[in-house]
């Protein structure tokens, strides 16, 4: 009795997941035939002798994207590009180590990668670097000390006008 139960629970619970499911699948697909009915007016447009400048004010698109799509006559993919493995994986818990620990150089972290035998080109290391970190790596938390003031440091005239002017003689909009 006590299994029925639990393959009904199971069977219910997999019931309640079933349309989150297909509401996002219904979603993208509807957002992929806007973007395809917005693709095929673009095309149209431009087959019409509408300049891509004309047809970006139109519709509010960029213009490397209407671009693209003229040349290469399709809306393009909608899926993630996947990359191979890189030889930078290797050395994936050195970089994200010194990521944490602060340093946003992609050069420098190359070069500290190349002392340890490293082999490949810096543009294959700096594509790798940005998209482990776009794959979400997190960022470090910057310190307070470490940031920059937000207020300019105040010249040597100023100085001495702050250091010898009575209090009163502030406007009051005037920070101290």
């Amino acid at each position: 009795m006590a299994q029925i139960d639990t393959d009904d629970r199971i069977r219910g619970e997999r019931m309640k997941e079933e349309p989150l499911h297909k509401h996002t699948a219904r979603q993208q697909q509807n957002r992929h035939q806007h973007r395809r009915a917005l693709f095929d007016e673009v095309i149209r447009l431009n087959g019409m002798g509408w300049s891509q400048l004309a047809i970006k004010r139109e519709f509010g698109v960029d213009l490397k994207t209407i671009r693209k799509w003229v040349k290469d006559n399709q809306p393009g993919t909608w899926e993630r590009k996947i990359f191979p493995e890189n030889p930078a994986d290797a050395y994936a818990d050195y970089v994200c180590r010194r990521w944490l620990e602060g340093c946003r150089n992609a050069t420098r972290l190359y070069r500290e990668v190349c002392d340890r035998c490293y082999s490949e080109s810096v543009k294959t290391f700096r594509q790798w670097v940005k998209v482990r970190l776009r794959d979400g790596v997190p960022a470090p938390a910057v310190s307070r000390a470490s940031r920059k003031s937000s207020w300019r440091t105040p010249s040597s005239r100023q100085t001495v006008r702050l250091l010898t002017a009575e209090i009163d003689t502030f406007p009051p909009s005037e920070p101290l």
